[in-house]
């Protein structure tokens, strides 16, 4: 597997079949992957909404914390998670566009030393999705360098709809 897109989301229903239709129509010809959503005990029907699409999108696996601990403990469990040696994150909310990690993606394997982490928080001049409502505006940072070391995995199983964290 070469990549493994991290996804923490908090009640973001309205927004995963639109991020999910968009990433594979991106990368399902260009890469072996696996997308990992970690519902962050929202309140809303995100959960729900995710396991039920697990049958549509192979590629995609759904964690979840029984309550809201952030996007950051949200991100790092999914990361814990990750089978491919590369891991790359994207916002739930359809700010950041999923073409930017395919760009990222071959940056990133053409440096001597690559990064094992991609970030791919760039959304700028993006056109919102219709019926899209922004939580903040979008960031510009074009490559995240975290180093090449992974965190040890946790008790997060491979099934495709987990409780964790």
């Amino acid at each position: 597997m070469d990549l493994s897109i991290v996804v923490p989301v908090y009640n973001e229903s309205e927004n995963i079949d639109p991020l999910l239709s968009e990433l594979d129509g991106v990368l399902a010809d260009e890469l072996d992957y696996e997308v990992i959503f970690v519902d962050d005990g929202s309140t809303d029907n995100t959960f729900q909404l995710l396991s039920g699409l697990t049958s549509q999108y192979p590629r995609l696996r759904v964690l979840r914390h029984p309550q809201n601990l952030g996007q950051s403990a949200a991100l790092l469990t999914g990361v814990r998670a990750a089978q491919a040696d590369w891991v790359a994150s994207l916002d739930g909310d359809g700010q950041n566009d999923p073409a930017d990690l395919l760009q990222f993606w071959r940056l990133a394997k053409r440096r001597t030393n690559p990064p094992g982490f991609i970030s791919a928080t760039v959304a700028s001049e993006r056109t919102p999705r219709p019926g899209y409502s922004p939580r903040a505006l979008p960031t510009r940072s074009a490559l995240d360098c975290c180093g090449t070391a992974r965190p040890t995995p946790t008790a997060a199983s491979n099934s495709s709809s987990d409780t964790c964290f």
